[in-house]
């Protein structure tokens, strides 16, 4: 078994580089000098220069009959759970974008004295649950690079011709 996880890391690390995620068909836009990290409840994460901002993956296979929708609303309960006192910044459930639905969650939470923000961006790839988090060391706000990833992601960044 533990070879397995290692492998997976592994596996998780090198798809990375070319922001796969894997077992969907989403690419991940990195960002110029992010570099891959390992994180074990992610199948990829990537890490800013200055190490002050993450950006993971995890995903989830949907249980039946659950869609877009569904999976967000369990996603937003993992993150009240896993997170006592989170508070909604700005959410968007079940929006088509890019050919796929997405939501997205803006919150903030502490542990301890230390504030904490965090993006996410979820959807779904066949039978898999996608949670993409965008997270800041305390005290440092995601929200410019969440809206330059966005653009990228939901294929919202205008082309100037």
């Amino acid at each position: 078994m533990r070879r397995f996880l290692v492998a997976l890391v592994l596996a998780g690390a090198l798809t990375a580089a070319e922001g796969a995620i894997p077992t969907t068909d989403l690419r991940l836009p990195i960002p110029a000098g992010w570099k891959s990290i390992v994180d074990p409840g992610a199948v990829l994460a990537i890490e800013a220069p200055d190490r002050r901002l993450r950006l993971t993956a995890a995903i989830q296979p949907l249980t039946d009959g659950e869609g877009p929708a569904a999976f967000a609303q369990r996603c937003l309960a993992d993150v009240q759970r896993l997170l006592p006192g989170v508070v909604l910044e700005d959410w968007t459930f079940a929006e088509p974008r890019a050919g796929r639905t997405w939501s997205r969650l803006r919150y903030r939470f502490h542990l301890g004295e230390a504030e904490y923000r965090q993006v996410q961006w979820i959807t779904v790839s066949g039978t898999t649950g996608v949670c993409i988090t965008l997270g800041g060391a305390p005290g440092v706000d995601p929200l410019p690079a969440a809206t330059a990833l966005e653009q990228d992601l939901l294929g919202s960044r205008p082309v100037l011709k």
